[in-house]
């Protein structure tokens, strides 16, 4: 999404009907952030991005090209039509893929 906004602590996006709002966590919770390499994945957030796709398979070259890392294909679920598998951003960040069940 292209920025809209940005102030000394968040950065606003926007794309169309959606806005997303990323602000600049507190000094004393960033202080308690251990960095690793590779980067541990981040379970604990009260945010989990899950997206759709064509193929969970077919993103998983792209992922890892990018730093990240997904859960091996045995650790997917089915739910609400759909099959469910967790990742990892390079950064840690844990996000979700979905693909439609057939």
């Amino acid at each position: 999404m292209p920025g809209s906004k940005k102030g000394p602590s968040f950065v606003l996006l926007g794309a169309a009907s959606v806005e997303l709002a990323i602000v600049q966590i507190p000094s004393d919770v960033s202080d308690t952030i251990e960095i690793t390499t590779p980067a541990a994945a981040r379970e604990s957030t009260p945010i989990k991005l899950s997206f759709l796709v064509p193929s969970i398979e077919g993103a998983r070259s792209t992922i890892e090209e990018l730093g990240g890392a997904l859960k091996p294909a045995n650790a997917a679920w089915s739910w609400r039509g759909a099959l469910h598998l967790d990742g990892k951003d390079m950064e840690g960040n844990v996000f979700q893929l979905r693909e439609h069940d057939d």
